[in-house]
């Protein structure tokens, strides 16, 4: 009991994930009918040509009864004073609605209809990407132990469509802000029909109980899948984690460990290992995929698939990966070394990830952060508040100097380390011709270096088609940036033609805990959701991805200003329901 509590300790001082609630707590919001005359159903499915009656009960005292549907497209009704036939017409979602007076007060009651294509496909070109559950794995392509000429990068395969009937998207009137509700529906349900991916960021101790510290670790998996069909895994794939780990999970919080290494020989002996002909040193670091690999277990036994977050970032990296002889004490190595090293990580990780797919019988790794955060990567800052030069700028670019006017280290606009880290990353995944795996360039603040990311992505795209797309974090707030804002820099991405793909990758929004601050942060989530769909509707199949970073408030990175849209596994938010009823509207205008 004692060592649970000093792990759990642990957690809350450097996770800062203290689970808690600091909004009204009113209790658990029943969504039922009012007493009196109800509906004998809430909720209808129905198929196509198909029929339902849906009856007015304890309609005593009931006067003036009428009936109405909102989307006659997607079904059409007979009515009765007392009972409705509901006919489906077309596969969709649409709401019925019994309008009467009672005991001279006028009354309204309203019940969801989803009408069901059976072996609906979704179209090709849509963006809607299959679970994995949704697929059969693809024959294991042949391997050679350190593949030779790749070859010219093909535009990646358009992914199989997802079969079967969307979910039917539930809808509450009158919600409230300040309130928590009974969880119906799903995320993945609402919005994988436009996005296809839709995911959240998890932890080790958040999808496998057996060595969790957290005593609802169980609740928080089953949470985790009934919600999304994604997961990125918040630290496990960084480089501190693959490069930087002890093999106990105790370990997780550790930055201290110093370079595991092995002789070059032995890592050309294993085929999970590939050492480029340019390395030259004797000794390469050990890769250590413990915790990644119950990532890869979990995901491919429910039906999910992972966002691979990330290879070349400024943070989380340990220093001696720059460093002479793997020692953080030593003179930094020259970029020839670097480049080495790097081609060494890469396609070492992307050729263990494939073979442990094919272990695994599913490809559930669908792209890769290649490069994070490259525009922000001189934004560390000394203990006398003095700007620090990144690592990766200490080999390749020594002799940049501080900017005057910001007191930064200078920007280089095309980052040599950048292009070939998507180079490397694009050859290894050829040689096993997974061209439907997307690379991506993921960034904070796109809105404010917008430009800046296009031309980074026209260089790394210049000779080839390299970084299939930009992954735009989305760490929001309900005053900055307005929405319009947000949906314009979107649009600029959307409409670059040197990208395939755009995904939403980190999405948060802070608020706070006043009645009037998560009523704002509601409206918000809604009218985001709007208009990233209104975009969609101008740019199909190009968003491929929609990830929430965070199960739900108390258990957020930015947890003191509840920024999510759960208050625990079992309760939701108003935003909640606002989001799907984004979603739900465009579906009634013809989307999805």
């Amino acid at each position: 009991m004692k060592s649970k509590m000093k792990k759990t300790a642990a957690v809350v001082l450097l996770f800062s994930m203290a689970a808690g609630t600091g909004y009204s707590q009113p209790g658990m919001e029943q969504v039922s009918a009012a007493s009196g005359p109800r509906l004998s159903k809430k909720k209808v499915v129905i198929k196509e040509k198909k029929s339902a009656m849906i009856t007015l009960k304890n309609k005593a005292g009931a006067k003036k009864i009428k009936w109405s549907i909102t989307n006659k497209r997607v079904a059409t009704i007979k009515a009765k004073s007392g009972s409705v036939t509901v006919k489906g017409k077309k596969a969709g979602n649409t709401r019925l609605t019994c309008r009467f007076s009672y005991h001279g007060k006028k009354k309204t009651l309203k019940c969801n209809v989803t009408v069901k294509k059976v072996n609906r496909s979704i179209g090709y070109g849509t963006g809607n990407v299959p679970s994995v559950q949704d697929t059969q794995a693809p024959p294991a392509p042949q391997q050679s132990q350190q593949p030779e000429d790749p070859g010219v990068t093909q535009p990646p395969a358009q992914t199989p469509a997802a079969t079967g009937t969307p979910e039917p998207i539930p809808v509450l009137d009158d919600v409230d802000a300040s309130k928590k509700y009974e969880i119906q529906g799903s995320l993945k349900g609402a919005y994988q029909r436009f996005f296809g991916n839709v995911g959240t960021s998890v932890n080790i101790f958040q999808i496998e109980p057996s060595n969790s510290i957290f005593e609802n670790a169980g609740d928080m998996f089953a949470f985790t899948k009934s919600q999304y069909n994604s997961i990125t895994p918040e630290n496990e794939t960084k480089p501190c984690r693959l490069l930087n780990m002890g093999a106990d999970f105790n370990d997780y919080f550790a930055t201290d460990f110093k370079a595991q290494t092995m002789p070059v020989a032995e890592a050309k002996a294993d085929p999970h290992y590939y050492v480029p002909d340019s390395y030259k040193e004797e000794v390469c670091p050990k890769i250590n995929y413990s915790q990644f690999d119950i990532f890869m277990k979990k995901a491919a036994e429910n039906g999910m698939r992972i966002r691979f977050h990330a290879f070349v970032w400024h943070q989380q990296t340990p220093d001696w990966l720059f460093k002479e002889n793997f020692d953080a004490e030593g003179n930094w190595v020259t970029p020839e070394v670097m480049d080495a090293r790097l081609e060494y990580y890469i396609k070492s990780v992307i050729r263990y990830i494939t073979l442990k797919e094919q272990e695994l019988g599913r490809d559930v790794v669908y792209c890769y952060d290649v490069a994070n955060e490259y525009f922000h990567n001189n934004d560390k800052q000394d203990k006398d508040d003095s700007y620090i030069k990144s690592y990766w700028d200490e080999v390749y670019y020594p002799d940049n100097k501080l900017d005057k006017n910001t007191g930064k280290y200078e920007q280089v606009a095309e980052p040599v380390y950048i292009k070939r880290a998507f180079t490397y990353a694009r050859e290894m995944l050829d040689s096993y011709g997974k061209q439907d795996v997307s690379l991506f360039y993921n960034d904070y603040n796109t809105y404010m270096v917008s430009e800046s990311i296009l031309k980074l992505v026209e260089y790394i795209n210049q000779d080839r088609m390299l970084c299939d797309g930009v992954g735009m974090q989305s760490h929001l707030d309900v005053s900055y940036p307005t929405v319009d804002n947000y949906a314009a820099t979107l649009r600029k991405f959307l409409a670059c033609e040197k990208l395939r793909e755009v995904q939403i990758t980190e999405l948060d929004v802070t608020a706070g805990s006043s009645d009037n601050m998560l009523k704002r942060q509601m409206d918000y989530y809604y009218n985001l959701m709007k208009a990233i769909l209104e975009a969609r509707k101008d740019y199909p199949g190009k968003i491929t991805g929609l990830t929430f970073w965070g199960l739900y408030d108390g258990f957020s990175w930015r947890r003191e200003k509840y920024p999510l849209l759960f208050a625990s596994t079992t309760e939701a938010k108003g935003a909640y329901y606002k989001v799907l009823q984004a979603a739900a509207e465009a579906v009634e205008e013809g989307q999805g």
